[in-house]
């Protein structure tokens, strides 16, 4: 297990990932200096490793690097995060706060990973992306924003398992934000919604948020996010269809759609079919938001 404290980026070409024994410092069990605290423990059930920065954007030390195989990581006020880990007992939680870029690697096993990202800019220079990967696990991603969340972007692949982007406390990318991209992968996967038009979404089988949110489907996203063959469920979001594209109410919903959206935890009663027609092909989508559906015509 290795833990490395920082600062490679002075021109805007280095990051936490080049960090090593020769520009860096490596923790051994614990260190202590410059408002620089962390602590490795190497624990007979969990390894566990926090770290935190007095001052954000400190001299010397903007970055730090963390591979192993934790069960347990907690981050703070460190610029540049890199986090590769390869839990040995099937669960790993991960906290990155204040941070304004990162990359976080679980895919080494099949955990259960969450993993949380309070964001944190101070402009727009340089990378504001997250670049997060998980395995075969059920995960748990979240983003939340501390300040200026606008400029962030993010690259998440969540691989196989039944796995959750909630994305709902980030706030809407500006023009000048880095790109925003998420695949669910293999899978029942959920994502929570911020009704943000930037990100570019596919493999998700629930899209989800709140009452105030809407989410706008293109062809190109309905085509990316068909792989269920009970619908796409949209749950307690408002949906705005892209242009060129044909809705209407189906007549009812099949046993099995309904034994399906129970097994989410939802009350089909509460459901609709809608049924969508694209240049690109057919889909249903299940929703309970009866606002957006007063909208479309009954067959």
């Amino acid at each position: 297990m290795t833990v490395i404290v920082g600062e490679t980026n002075t021109d805007g070409s280095g990051s936490s990932t080049n960090l090593d024994a020769e520009n860096g410092v490596v923790v051994v069990t614990s260190y202590s200096e410059d408002g620089v605290l962390v602590i490795d423990t190497d624990g007979e059930i969990i390894d566990t490793t926090t770290a935190a920065s007095s001052e954000w954007d400190a001299d010397g030390y903007k970055e730090i690097s963390v591979e192993g195989s934790y069960e347990s990581i907690t981050i703070a006020n460190f610029v540049d995060v890199d986090i590769d880990t390869e839990s040995d007992t099937g669960f790993t939680h991960i906290e990155v706060l204040y941070a304004k870029r990162g990359v976080i690697d679980t895919t080494g096993t099949d955990s259960a990973d969450s993993i949380y990202i309070a964001v944190t800019t101070n402009n727009d220079h340089w990378s504001n992306t997250f670049t997060v990967t998980t395995g075969d696990g059920n995960d748990f991603v979240e983003f939340a924003n501390v300040e200026n969340s606008y400029l962030t972007g993010f690259d998440v692949d969540l691989g196989d398992g039944n796995d959750t982007l909630d994305i709902s406390e980030l706030l809407v990318a500006s023009d000048n934000a880095d790109a925003r991209t998420a695949d669910g992968g293999d899978g029942l996967d959920v994502l929570i919604t911020n009704g943000d038009e930037a990100v570019d979404f596919e493999n998700f089988e629930v899209i989800t948020g709140s009452s105030d949110v809407t989410v706008t489907l293109d062809a190109e996203l309905l085509e990316a996010n068909s792989t269920s063959e009970f619908g796409l469920v949209v749950a307690d979001v408002q949906v705005d269809l892209g242009e060129d594209i044909s809705a209407s109410i189906a007549e009812g919903l099949s046993g099995d759609q309904i034994d399906y959206l129970e097994d989410l935890g939802y009350d089909p009663d509460d459901f609709v079919q809608i049924d969508v027609i694209t240049d690109e092909g057919s889909y249903a989508i299940l929703t309970n938001e009866v606002d957006w559906v007063s909208q479309v015509a009954s067959v």
